[in-house]
């Protein structure tokens, strides 16, 4: 037995593998047994059926740490350790340390008293992820013992990722009634099976002769897969990885994926979330593999979202090829000349990844028109000495862009600087006539600032009349000096209804 059941100071391990994660940063899983519950000595043996809660067993050590393993080359009778440092394509030894810690005078005569176990079983827990650190847990539950399950974990760390696989047919215990060692149903990393002392008949009686070994095989597998991206023009006869097309074509992708390592490799995940310039064709995604030799519509747009589509689990040496259309936008949303479209296909197996582009080259013959801007209209209604703009209109195509308005109200004042001119009301010191000037500037491709526009539209001329003053008393008729003055004071006004008349006159001809 001392080959099966030598001596190893795990709880020495475990402040070791503390430690080193500590210090590298490693991301494993924290070392942990469970639950609290408790712990007993050789010299002081459990009062009732309890497993593994011994501290000092002279053939293994801390029992609380009850779940190890090693490289199953290495046949010495020691060499288990955890954490376990491993490489793909190796196998590990796993094991599964039982002892009912039942004193052994609650056995009773014929191994049917109090201190005897029952309905004994053991369950190992492997992870299906897929990284560089995992972590398996083992269990041992009996109906009649205190705590009812005991649990231990054991993590395993690699410089790559890989995954565990379960060898089946490789679950073994070993007793001192079955030295040799009696197999047990491979439900053991799954829902559990029974074990025993003397067959897996779910019996074990307490005391440290009566104490087992549980093993299991698991293969080091290291996940590995390729993702091709390719695409075609509709009736091409082979796929490629760049196209030429038009505006508004459709074309087809292709998404292969290859599972090309030693792992099964579950929930695979594919997208290709499309670009500008690219919309999916609904209802295109088309699966093909094994299962699907002729193709399965996926009923599901998935691949060109953030998420992807999920297509499944493949073995080693299977793959899948996923295929959708996409449509090209039109020329009206391309650039004039050539546009190069590239597109990322994506695949994920947990946290592993691959990566793959197809381009696409549209050339969109539009013939690029020259950018036109104008300053078109000012109206302005005058007050008292006063302007106010009724309307300003302008126009800009063809990539131009009204910017601002620049309104010189033609007394040497400020001018304003406005993107909307409309209700903006001007006060003059003056009769004039004054000249108002609008000069429109407008963003012009391909010119570093902004261009200025105006016309004779955009100028308005206004003159104001001074109200005479009314005198406060008639004045008296003293004879034809005063008819003169009267003629005077007439002819100005004419002169002055004259002169505003060919102001307007002026101002027409402008417009």
């Amino acid at each position: 037995m001392k080959k099966i059941f030598p001596r190893l100071p795990k709880k020495v391990l475990v402040a070791a593998a503390a430690v080193l994660i500590g210090i590298t940063g490693l991301t494993v899983a924290a070392m942990a047994w469970g639950p609290n519950r408790p712990t007993f000595t050789m010299q002081n043996p459990a009062p009732y059926v309890t497993f593994d809660s011994i501290t000092n067993n002279p053939n293994y050590g801390n029992e609380l740490t009850f779940f190890d393993g090693k490289n199953n080359t290495d046949t010495t009778s020691g060499g288990f350790s955890n954490p376990i440092t491993v490489t793909p394509g190796e196998t590990v030894l796993l094991r599964v340390y039982v002892h009912n810690d039942a004193a052994s005078n609650l056995n009773g005569a014929n191994l049917d008293g109090p201190g005897v176990a029952h309905n004994v079983t053991a369950r190992i827990y492997l992870p299906t992820a897929i990284a560089t650190a995992l972590a398996a847990n083992a269990y041992i539950d009996a109906s009649n013992a205190n705590p009812t399950e005991v649990y231990d974990t054991v993590d395993l760390n690699s410089s790559t990722p890989f995954s565990l696989q379960y060898v089946p047919g490789s679950a073994v215990m070993y007793t001192n009634a079955v030295p040799s060692g009696f197999a047990l149903n491979d439900n053991i990393v799954s829902g559990g099976a029974p074990i025993g002392y003397t067959g897996p008949d779910g019996t074990i009686p307490g005391c440290l002769q009566y104490s087992g070994i549980i093993t299991i095989e698991a293969k080091v597998v290291a996940p590995a897969f390729t993702l091709t991206k390719n695409v075609a023009n509709i009736g091409d006869s082979s796929w490629s990885k760049s196209v030429t097309t038009q505006p508004g074509a459709t074309v087809s992708y292709e998404l292969a994926f290859a599972n090309t390592g030693s792992a099964q490799l579950q929930n695979v995940v594919l997208r290709d979330q499309l670009p500008s310039g690219l919309s999916m064709v609904h209802d295109s995604s088309t699966l093909y593999d094994g299962s699907n030799p002729n193709g399965i519509n996926l009923g599901t747009d998935a691949v060109d979202s953030s998420t992807g589509v999920n297509i499944g689990t493949y073995d080693p040496t299977a793959g899948a090829y996923l295929v959708f259309k996409a449509t090209v936008a039109d020329a009206s949303q391309l650039q004039c000349g050539e546009n190069t479209i590239v597109n990322t296909g994506e695949s994920w197996v947990g946290s592993e990844s691959a990566t793959d582009t197809a381009t696409i080259t549209v050339n969109n013959n539009c013939q690029q028109q020259t950018p036109t801007y104008s300053c078109d209209e000012l109206n302005v209604t005058p007050g008292d000495h006063t302007v106010t703009i009724s309307d300003f209109q302008q126009s800009a195509s063809n990539g131009a862009t009204f910017d601002y308005v620049v309104i010189d109200w033609g007394q040497n004042s400020q001018s304003l600087m406005t993107t909307n001119p409309v209700g903006q009301t001007y006060t003059y010191n003056g009769n004039g006539p004054f000249t108002i000037t609008a000069t429109a500037y407008f963003n012009v491709p391909n010119q570093s600032a902004p261009v200025s526009a105006t016309s004779t539209g955009c100028i308005q001329l206004v003159s104001f009349t001074t109200t005479p003053t009314t005198p406060t008393t008639p004045l008296v008729n003293t004879g034809p000096g005063n008819d003169i003055l009267g003629i005077v004071g007439v002819a100005t006004v004419v002169g002055f209804i004259a002169h505003n008349l060919f102001i307007r006159r002026f101002a027409s001809k402008l417009n």
